[in-house]
This record gives structure tokens, sequence and C-alpha cells, in this order.
């Protein structure tokens, strides 16, 4: 059989494996006949040929709105400098959600994202929002600042021409007086008073 070609001693092959093959198919069919035949007898429900796979862990339930931000930043406001993967250890919110909501926190700026050694990166409380978590959490007398509700870039940019614009009577009269200057952008003692 050395001087076999190789195509016709692969055929060989393939056709003696298949032989084989064909061998355990019957004994499987017959095992299977057996198994039904006696399941029917003892009353059991016949088992499916394949197990069944394993159902996935019920997921646990969302958290109320809001509740992952507000514990996100009460951690991070205690700890300054705060990993992603330390705040999922001390909040127990999961890492993936973690990343959504500090990216748009950071875009919202309540939260910067600051360097840390070994190229690593955390974060902190922007300063002003610093300060209204102090004096919240200090003697409760303030209040986060109202929320304003979301919208589009289409809505805010339809929204910006209009709010531009003075409306209402007196508005023209209102342009024609000279403009007062804030508080902190009054004249100082020597200097000349604009006019």
């Amino acid at each position: 059989m050395a001087d076999e070609p190789l195509d016709r001693r692969i055929l060989r092959e393939i056709r003696d494996r298949l032989a084989q093959s064909r061998a355990a198919v019957e004994e499987y069919e017959r095992l299977e006949a057996a198994l039904a035949a006696l399941d029917a007898s003892t009353g059991e429900a016949p088992r499916a040929s394949r197990p069944r796979r394993a159902r996935s862990a019920p997921t646990r339930p969302r958290a109320p709105r809001g509740a992952n931000r507000d514990k996100a930043l009460e951690v991070i406001a205690d700890r300054p400098g705060i990993t992603v993967a330390e705040l999922s250890s001390a909040t127990g919110i999961p890492r993936n959600v973690l990343y959504s909501l500090t990216r748009g926190l950071t875009e919202r700026r309540r939260i910067e994202r600051v360097s840390l050694p070994g190229d690593s990166f955390g974060f902190r409380i922007v300063q002003a929002e610093a300060e209204t978590v102090r004096e919240a959490d200090g003697d409760g007398a303030a209040e986060a600042a109202p929320k304003r509700p979301r919208r589009g870039r289409r809505q805010a940019a339809a929204e910006e021409p209009a709010a531009a614009e003075p409306a209402g009577e007196g508005a023209e009269d209102a342009a024609d007086e000279p403009a007062e200057a804030a508080p902190d952008e009054s004249p100082a003692a020597g200097d000349p008073a604009p006019a």
C-alpha cells in the first residue's frame, strides 16, 4: 500500500472511519430507543437528548434613578483621586457602569480627571461642586442646585437666539439706558467713572 497514491489513500481512510462511525451511530440510536421505552414504563418524562444549558443568574434589580451618581459623587468627594476600580469596590457599582457615569460627570464638569503616578488616572470633585457637597454634608442647610430639564442639542440651539432677544414692552427703553456695573465689576475709587 506504500505505492498507493495519496488521494486514494485519503479516500480509503475516510471510508474506514465512516464505517466505524456508523456502528457508533447505530448503537446510539438503539440506546435512545431503550431509554425512551424505560422512561415510558416508569412514567417519567423523556429526557432531552442534549443537556440543557444552565440559565444565567438572575439579574440584580436596577438602582433608583440617580442613586449610583449620588453614591459615586459622595465617595469621590471623600477620596479625591480615586480610581474607577477603587470606586467600584467602595460603592459596589460595576465598573462598566462607573466608566459611563464618570464620563458623563466629567462632560458636565461635576468631576475632573486627574493624573496619578504610574500612567493611571483618578477623579475628584470640581472645586465649586466640592463646596456645595461640603455645605450640604455639614449642616444640611445648603440645597442641591435645581435640576434643569435635559434637552437635545437641536432644542438648545433653537432656544438660544430667542433667549438673546429682549421680549415684551419696555425692552426698547431698557436698551437705551446705560447698564449698571455688576458689584464685582465696580470701578475702583481712583478710577474715573465710565462715560
